[in-house]
């Protein structure tokens, strides 16, 4: 964990668990998703080889949908031909309507015990906002893949996926709510591994984690290059972890690991604590900039209507339809 350097060179920054991380409410609340309603995720590049979708695209084809015209050239599909508009000019024409093209939209999702610290937990926020996301992929007919991030696949609920159509969104809800939260990751070889995935040739990948333990995430980064991919980082923190109040001595214990230790907790501790995890996030934002992938903060106190949908505007992962 990059806690780990936090206080010194050596331990981690310890934390008492808090239960699987389960959320005790609704995932959606019915505002958020009259605001999903009005937005789109922003995938920018789509490559060529992909599915039908909503998306619009400047690539034509001969279509019933009328979007322009065009000459006809030898191999067109006659059923298109516009026999009115050819018997006005010297040449026969052909209608064009627009090829719409659908991103491959990947989330995800940290499934580390260290998700499930903080009362309520990192997890519950997690949670809501992969949900949002991949509402937003469905609603639009994007292909979403969810792939949980775990140590061992067997304790927690297998990757979902491909899905397409709104009409599969009564399913996120259950699959959600099956979810674990238990020991470690490695986010790094899970970004590498995505790029080698059978039909992998693009997509947007949208990561969901506190980040804690990632110790190369330039190597996760540049697997997946643009213009084929595009990463979104979504970094996941307690307030408690962002500005911590502690005073005194305190056992912690690792979540992920059990292993136990006596921290005194000073005023000066508390500082260097907080310039070196502000030191951090501008290194993983400095790593994403500099290889065309997104990074944002976002508190878990934040609720996906209030402020994290503002946020998601902001920084332009998602658009208004």
């Amino acid at each position: 964990m990059w806690f780990r350097n936090i206080f010194n060179g050596r331990d981690k920054l310890i934390h008492p668990a808090s239960g699987s991380g389960h959320p005790s409410s609704p995932l959606l609340s019915p505002r958020a998703l009259r605001q999903l309603n009005h937005l789109t995720l922003n995938s920018g590049f789509i490559p060529l080889k992909v599915p039908s979708g909503s998306r619009s695209s400047s690539m034509r084809r001969p279509a019933a949908d009328f979007r322009e015209y065009r000459q006809y050239a030898p191999g067109d599909d006659i059923r298109y031909v516009d026999w009115k508009a050819s018997a006005r000019q010297e040449h026969i024409f052909i209608k064009q309507g627009e090829h719409q093209k659908a991103a491959t939209v990947y989330v995800l999702l940290d499934c580390s015990a260290s998700m499930a610290w903080g009362d309520p937990p990192k997890s519950q926020t997690a949670l809501a906002l992969a949900n949002a996301l991949s509402y937003l992929a469905l609603a639009h007919d994007d292909r979403l893949v969810i792939l949980p991030i775990t140590q061992d696949q067997t304790k927690t609920v297998p990757p979902l996926g491909p899905l397409w159509g709104k009409g599969q969104v009564p399913v996120l809800s259950g699959y959600f709510q099956a979810v674990r939260f238990q020991g470690q990751i490695d986010l790094t070889q899970t970004l590498v591994e995505l790029s080698y995935r059978k039909y992998s040739s693009g997509g947007l990948v949208l990561v969901i984690s506190d980040l804690l333990g990632v110790k190369d995430l330039t190597t996760g980064l540049d697997a997946l290059p643009q213009p084929s991919w595009k990463v979104v980082c979504f970094q996941l923190l307690h307030p408690a972890e962002i500005n911590p109040t502690l005073n005194g001595y305190f056992e912690m214990q690792d979540i992920e690991t059990g292993q136990k230790k006596l921290y005194p907790v000073t005023p000066k501790a508390l500082e260097t604590y907080r310039q070196r995890l502000e030191s951090l996030q501008k290194q993983i934002a400095q790593d994403c900039l500099e290889r065309n992938a997104v990074y944002t903060l976002f508190p878990t106190n934040w609720s996906i209507e209030n402020e994290i949908l503002s946020q998601l505007r902001r920084t332009q992962v998602v658009k208004p339809l």
